[in-house]
């Protein structure tokens, strides 16, 4: 039977990571830099009640689903101090006087944690209090003041073949060794499930048959090809990397690839196994 399907590939990406609209990020200044960080949770902590009666009027009135709040902060390190220089709206007004009865900065004295600062590239944007950035800073606080950060020079990694696209089909397809497959097997369009993990430098690391077509030299073939697969994207988030599994179906369809463009070259001589 005919696959229907117009893709060779098909990506499941499973991040462990709860899918929702990514949130406008807090935006921290530092050095002359601009570093972003999710949205700081449990602002109770920094602002008195009338002023976070304020805030939680303001996230009745959200706009977007990229910015439920309604707002956004914007930080400012100086001297190694934390400060809060702007509130900012939908609309980008600066909204700090309505909400705090002042517009001058406030050093974020109550703040006693880390922060994880992205900056360079955007990589993705999987999650609701999830970013991934090219590169990452940690930095701890103590009383609104820095104890400690590390620039952490480990990247997050993209991928010119993710999301699966017809550059990425048509090379698997190049890589397939068709005159090593029975022909009369090939006519039948076997298809393999494979699931793959990628290793912290975005390298396949290991790939294991989730199903089997039922024909052992197909399987093999399966796997081989996809450990040539260039790399896969790779996400540093928070100090350490999140592995990303992918589940890849691949179909063993001739007339497909040749359809696709796919550089193939055929022994027609070559008779059948």
């Amino acid at each position: 039977m005919k696959h229907k399907l117009p893709l060779l590939l098909a990506f499941l990406l499973i991040c462990g990571i709860v899918q929702a609209t990514p949130q406008a990020r807090d935006i921290l200044y530092w050095n002359g830099n601009e570093y972003h960080t999710i949205p700081l949770k449990q602002i109770e902590k920094h602002f008195s009640q009338e002023e976070v009666n304020n805030l939680e009027e303001l996230g009745q009135n959200w706009k977007t689903t990229a910015n439920y709040r309604g707002y956004r902060f914007v930080f400012e390190i100086d001297n190694d101090s934390l400060y809060l220089k702007s509130i900012v709206n939908d609309n980008d007004e600066n909204i700090m006087e309505a909400v705090l009865g002042s517009q001058k900065q406030r050093m974020m004295d109550s703040f006693s944690d880390t922060l994880f600062l992205g900056y360079g590239k955007a990589m993705y944007e999987p999650a609701f209090w999830t970013m991934v950035y090219e590169s990452e800073i940690t930095v701890v606080f103590k009383n609104g003041v820095v104890q400690w950060f590390k620039d952490n020079k480990n990247k997050s990694v993209s991928s010119p073949y993710y999301p699966p696209d017809i550059p990425l089909i048509k090379l698997l397809y190049s890589k397939i060794q068709w005159n090593s497959l029975d022909k009369e097997t090939l006519q039948k369009k076997p298809k393999v499930i494979l699931d793959i993990e990628n290793d912290s430098i975005s390298m396949i690391e290991e790939v294991a048959i989730r199903k089997s077509s039922g024909y052992g030299e197909f399987d093999e073939e399966a796997v081989r090809v996809i450990k040539t697969m260039p790399k896969l994207p790779v996400s540093f988030v928070k100090g350490k990397y999140i592995h990303h599994d992918y589940r890849i179906v691949v179909f063993f369809d001739l007339e497909e690839a040749q359809k696709l463009g796919a550089n193939i070259e055929i022994d027609e001589s070559e008779p059948n196994k």
